[in-house]
């Protein structure tokens, strides 16, 4: 993909969210910035890296979006 691209990619998925120490060590080695898993939650600032969660975005009115978030955005 960085060759079609011609940018660096920097951020991994897990194929359906597994991962563990051997596969945190393997995209580190890589060069890899982070990656994502699919555990629902918000990311906080003390989340390990290699292990952020996401929550799914749908086409939600900006109240039903803070609502899921848990906060309200600015």
């Amino acid at each position: 993909l960085e060759n079609l691209t011609k940018k660096r990619i920097d951020s991994f998925a897990y194929p359906s969210g597994k991962s563990n120490a051997d596969t945190v060590l393997a995209l580190k080695s890589l060069g890899f910035d982070m990656a994502v898993n699919t555990i629902k939650r918000r990311v906080e600032k003390e989340d390990n890296i290699f292990q952020i969660g996401r929550i799914q975005v749908n086409d939600w009115k900006k109240y039903d979006f803070e609502k899921r978030l848990g906060y309200q955005l600015i």
